[in-house]
């Protein structure tokens, strides 16, 4: 195999989605399963999973989630006699198939130069000579790149909310029903407030890319990535009301209106085996998901703090001309670079999903009346307010650029 075929396949689409689908969101949400029921089992006083082993080894009940997989892989999948046969088979789909189509947007990691893995990286040669035989080759750690990517974010994550919504109507049960509408009514609370949040992040960065957003804080002229220039400073509110809002769109608490248990019993209520596991495991894609787009978005993605392309950089800077001028700077090989930004982006992402399911035993469930009102009449107004303050600061102290 010769590396322009090795190239080609590295760098389609296609790998890097298996990648992060197989590699990263199936084990992560997968052991979000386990650690959801340990974390639930210690703040109500209680044992968590701990019998699932494998010989000597017990892990703290961490296999329990392969245990539930090979049960609702095996367990009957069961199809009550009057559902609509066609709509109850896909709306376990399409709860699931948005939400890995919307990872193709999340800059997961840097570019990657194959060439130049072992060397430092050099910012001036990389500006002067782009055609050097180390920056001939790169491979972008992002499967799609829109200049509308956080426009397709909602457009696409959307169509998962038709997916209870189908099954509660599909089902041929008044609860079901219930249910599904309860869903889609929870949509209308949040959705228009959760696009709007994002608006602020617009007007400062100029664009809706979200690998643009998370290289915003480390721009030529930045002493490496200043975490100060990450978003989460400069837009706070947009930060507490997306977050907000797409706690919302996952339908967990306190937003599991939905399928809360003490009231309803849930637009699932007719599924069995893996296809209620579908549900289940898109709940889970979903945490993992949002904590992504977060963590891109106003947390500066795969940056590390004050580490630049050819390693960490402690004051001085990088003229227009890309020579590092005064300053301390600590080089590293660019695999090195590449590895440590790459965890970095594994790490906030795993952070803000621990955050979710701290969420979960914090705070009480909200009724149906009560969540149209703080997504119509709190987040809504915010929204707007940020973006009108947001667009004030920009035309008064940044020149409107």
């Amino acid at each position: 195999m010769t590396w322009k075929t090795l190239y080609d396949i590295l760098d389609w689409p296609g790998t890097k989605w298996l990648f992060v689908v197989l590699v990263l969101v199936m084990p992560l949400a997968s052991l979000l399963t386990w650690a959801e029921r340990r974390q639930s089992a210690m703040m109500q006083d209680r044992l968590g999973p701990n019998r699932a082993n494998i010989g000597p080894i017990k892990l703290k009940g961490i296999l329990h989630f392969v245990a539930d997989a090979v049960k609702m892989i095996f367990k009957e999948d069961f199809i009550p006699a009057n559902v609509h046969k066609g709509l109850f088979t896909l709306a376990p789909i399409l709860a699931l198939a948005p939400v890995l189509v919307a990872f193709a947007i999340i800059p997961f990691g840097p570019t990657i130069y194959p060439h130049a893995l072992t060397q430092t990286f050099d910012p001036y040669l990389f500006a002067t000579q782009p055609g050097n035989e180390l920056f001939a080759d790169s491979i972008r750690m992002q499967m799609f790149q829109v200049d509308f990517g956080l426009i397709f974010y909602f457009a696409v994550l959307t169509l998962a909310n038709y997916g209870g919504t189908i099954a509660g109507w599909a089902s041929y049960n008044k609860w079901a029903l219930l249910g599904g509408l309860r869903s889609s009514s929870q949509m209308m609370s949040y959705e228009v407030a959760m696009g709007l949040s994002l608006m602020g992040a617009f007007l400062v960065v100029g664009t809706l890319e979200p690998g643009a957003i998370a290289a915003f804080g480390a721009s030529e002229t930045m002493t490496g990535s200043n975490p100060l220039n990450w978003l989460w400073l400069w837009q706070p509110v947009g930060l507490l009301l997306f977050f907000t809002a797409a706690i919302a769109e996952t339908k967990r608490a306190p937003f599991d209106i939905p399928e809360g248990e003490p009231e309803i019993i849930g637009y699932f209520v007719e599924y069995s085996g893996m296809r209620w596991g579908i549900f289940f495991l898109a709940e889970f894609i979903e945490i993992v998901f949002i904590s992504s787009v977060v963590a891109t978005v106003f947390f500066g993605g795969w940056q590390v703090p004050f580490l630049d392309a050819d390693g960490f950089r402690f004051g001085g800077y990088i003229d227009p001309n890309h020579v590092s001028t005064s300053g301390w700077v600590w080089h590293l090989p660019h695999w090195a670079v590449v590895s440590l930004q790459f965890a970095a982006f594994g790490l906030k992402t795993i952070l803000l999903c621990w955050f979710q399911l701290m969420v979960r035993w914090t705070l009480p469930r909200f009724r149906a009346d009560q969540l149209m009102n703080l997504g119509w009449k709190l987040l809504l107004p915010l929204s707007l307010a940020n973006i009108m303050v947001t667009a004030l600061i920009k035309l008064l102290f940044m020149g409107g650029t």
